[in-house]
């Protein structure tokens, strides 16, 4: 297993070891990859990472991640959530011409 210089530490600073700290690194790494990174969900790219660790566990995470990204297969969903989209605002009711008005 791939093994950090320093101590990766969670949000909450609990100290991540095996393969929470790869799938940690491996998202942030993803993350700052990410043109857009508004559209990813974390959750999903955690988990996704978690996968990936299972196979390439002993390799730099940073590594993976830049050679696998943007291609996150049957994951694209859970990494990518879709956005709804709301409705759009609604038209103005058209003035009425008055007479005198000068057409455009």
């Amino acid at each position: 297993m791939w093994q950090s210089p320093t101590p990766i530490r969670s949000f909450s600073g609990r100290e991540l070891t095996g393969h929470d700290a790869w799938a940690w690194q491996f998202s942030r790494s993803w993350e700052a990859l990410e043109r857009e990174p508004d559209d990813l969900s974390i959750e999903g790219l955690e988990g996704f990472g978690r996968v990936v660790a299972e196979k390439h566990g002993v390799e730099d995470p940073t590594v993976v991640a830049a050679r696998l990204y943007p291609e996150c297969g049957e994951f694209h969903d859970q990494v990518y959530p879709p956005h709804s989209v709301g409705p759009l605002p609604r038209t103005p009711a058209a003035l009425p011409i008055v007479e005198g008005d000068v057409p455009f």
